[in-house]
């Protein structure tokens, strides 16, 4: 009989919150492609016996050892705190070598459950070298495994379950089109030199020509208070240049410039060395654009949020990140131009100061680690519809000379074949679909966990 029981002991059980699904979905196919039969509750059938259905007599007598998965979200939540306990008795009881605790996010000794902070876990910060460390571990252990035949399992699931149907798919760009700008622009000439080019340009969408001269779509604002003429009306798309620089390159700077003045207008600010708009605090109550997301359903985003991290002397600093649009339009001469919007967040300390370059940029990885393409897709649709004000369009210039305004609605595509995501095996997929019922929701959670500075 103990012959039998332990060839059967040939699984390895994966314990994790849902918050950890996608690492363990990840995990699953690596250990997977190694020749291990892995047992994960989402991804069934894959390397091994279908998942049991009674948990606790898989983990007494058919997992040969178990890997618990150790997060903030993990290590108090009642599922995988029941299992871990469970595997823990079995381990002191046989006095083998039993439960894995893979570190997911740096948590502390003093963080753990008594039950398994004595333990030697395996840092998973890297997942690379997670990975590698945990393969070195169940060689020890000599856990079973069958090499020639794991690449063929991972790849019959993937045939199973992920080739493209037939069937229409919708694709989302972050290209939105130009629904009308002026035919003409206007050179300006100026009875004195300009010296304060970049505050004037905030609040005139002008391109300096030189310090006398200068193009535009509309007249200054009088409380800028220039003294100037209007000497020339220029048909840009008939007059290939003006003083010798190409109209097309004049009215794209123009159009750039017009979308920072309506962002300003609306409240955005400009980074250090005005080289970035962002949302500062409470321009908008609580932070928070409440809109219509792509998938048709009512909800809302930050604008701006706190993130914990460690630093010397395991002193916690408070940084504050600010969504920031970057836009780009593209003047092209058969007449359909668009705007290019990119996102991207910038970081300031808790008195507004913007970060050093450096450790900004290690910040905004972490920071942005968990945002996938739904998160950017809905904060981008966010942020034009605020831009916008709910409307069809962004409108930059309205008056009775000219009218310039942008579409809401970016380019779709639409394609004959999709996957089939309707299966329990699409875990993947599904695990992007979990979040948009309430974005803000997700993100309210990520703010409330801390990342460690190296």
């Amino acid at each position: 009989m103990v012959k039998i029981e332990k060839m059967h002991k040939d699984h390895i059980f994966i314990s994790y919150a849902t918050e950890d699904s996608l690492f363990a979905n990840w995990l699953t196919f690596k250990l997977t492609t190694e020749g291990y039969k892995v047992w994960c509750d989402r991804i069934k059938l894959l390397g091994g016996e279908s998942y049991p259905r009674d948990i606790d007599y898989a983990i007494k007598n058919q997992t040969f050892c178990f890997l618990a998965l150790l997060s903030h979200a993990s290590i108090k939540k009642p599922n995988p705190l029941k299992e871990r306990t469970l595997a823990l008795n079995i381990a002191r009881d046989r006095g083998i070598d039993f439960v894995i605790p893979l570190n997911l996010t740096g948590l502390k000794p003093t963080e753990l459950d008594w039950t398994i902070s004595d333990l030697t876990f395996i840092d998973f910060i890297d997942w690379g070298q997670g990975f590698a460390n945990l393969l070195n571990k169940l060689k020890r252990l000599n856990s079973p495994c069958w090499p020639e035949t794991g690449k063929s399992e991972v790849t019959k699931w993937f045939n199973l379950n992920t080739l493209p149907l037939k069937k229409d798919e919708r694709l989302w760009s972050n290209i939105f089109p130009v629904l009308a700008i002026p035919a003409i622009f206007y050179k300006f000439s100026f009875h004195k030199k300009i010296l304060d080019i970049g505050n004037i340009q905030e609040k005139w969408p002008m391109y300096r020509i030189n310090n006398n001269e200068g193009c535009a779509f509309v007249n200054p604002n009088e409380n800028l208070q220039l003294n100037y003429n209007r000497v020339e009306e220029i048909q840009w798309g008939v007059v290939e240049k003006c003083s010798g620089v190409k109209t097309q390159n004049i009215v794209q700077n123009l159009f750039h410039r017009h979308i920072i003045h309506h962002c300003i207008n609306k409240g955005l600010k400009l980074s250090r060395g005005k080289k970035r708009l962002y949302f500062p605090s409470n321009i908008i109550t609580d932070d928070k654009i409440y809109y219509t997301n792509y998938s048709g359903k009512k909800t809302y985003t930050n604008t701006t949020g706190i993130r914990n991290f460690r630093v010397a002397n395991y002193q916690k600093e408070a940084i504050r990140y600010h969504l920031s649009p970057k836009f780009s339009p593209k003047i092209i001469n058969d007449g359909n131009h668009f705007v290019i919007l990119n996102l991207s967040i910038v970081l300031t300390d808790n008195n507004g100061n913007f970060l050093e370059t450096k450790s900004a940029f290690r910040k905004k990885k972490k920071i942005c680690k968990r945002w996938w393409n739904h998160e950017w897709l809905s904060k981008m649709m966010a942020v034009v519809s605020w831009l916008s004000d709910a409307q069809n369009e962004i409108v930059l210039i309205n008056d009775n000379t000219a009218r310039m305004s942008v579409s809401t609605l970016p380019i779709l595509s639409n394609i004959g074949w999709g996957l089939d995501e309707t299966g329990d095996a699409n875990i993947i997929l599904k695990e992007s679909e979990n979040i948009l019922d309430d974005l803000s929701r997700e993100e309210d959670n990520i703010l409330e966990e801390e990342d460690y500075e190296e």
